[in-house]
């Protein structure tokens, strides 16, 4: 089983038909593919771009999405082996794939923290915002970090 977590600095007009075609060429190659949507900014008041991320949502449900693949592949896909999961994503989808991969990694106290790491055989994470201190340095997406994260508070 391949999840996909798509990209697209993690705003509105970029849902998972944005990777669509990947999962696509996945599925025809004889993977069954999980293609998981996640909430995304909204558009700001004043019109302008739409912000990035929606602080924690975002993290909210891309956790419950792999909390709840082993239940699913053994309901869907009986001859599925919930031992054999990758996870992947591009850029944003990037970064969630490695964040939901550690999350056995967090602080104690997290919400999403697991007790032990995913069962996945791996992770490929595609050009992804690997590093959020850099990339809000370097403003990467214009600004996309400190949208999806809230602001100044997480820096």
């Amino acid at each position: 089983v391949v999840v996909v977590l798509h990209g697209g600095a993690w705003r509105t007009p970029y849902d998972r038909r944005h990777v669509s075609p990947f999962a696509a060429f996945l599925a025809h190659r004889g993977f069954a593919v999980a293609s998981v949507e996640y909430r995304r900014g909204a558009t700001r008041a004043d019109g302008g771009d739409a912000v990035a991320g929606r602080w924690p949502d975002t993290f909210d449900d891309v956790a419950a999405a792999l909390d709840a693949l082993s239940g699913l592949i053994r309901e869907l896909l009986p001859a599925g082996d919930p031992r054999r999961i990758v996870l992947t994503g591009h850029s944003a989808g990037g970064h969630l794939a490695l964040w939901a991969a550690a999350r056995h990694l967090l602080p104690a106290g997290s919400p999403w923290r697991t007790d032990a790491p995913a069962p996945l055989r791996g992770v490929v994470a595609l050009a992804p915002i690997a590093d959020l201190e850099v990339a809000d340095k370097l403003g990467v997406c214009g600004g996309a970090v400190r949208e999806l994260l809230g602001g100044d508070d997480h820096f």
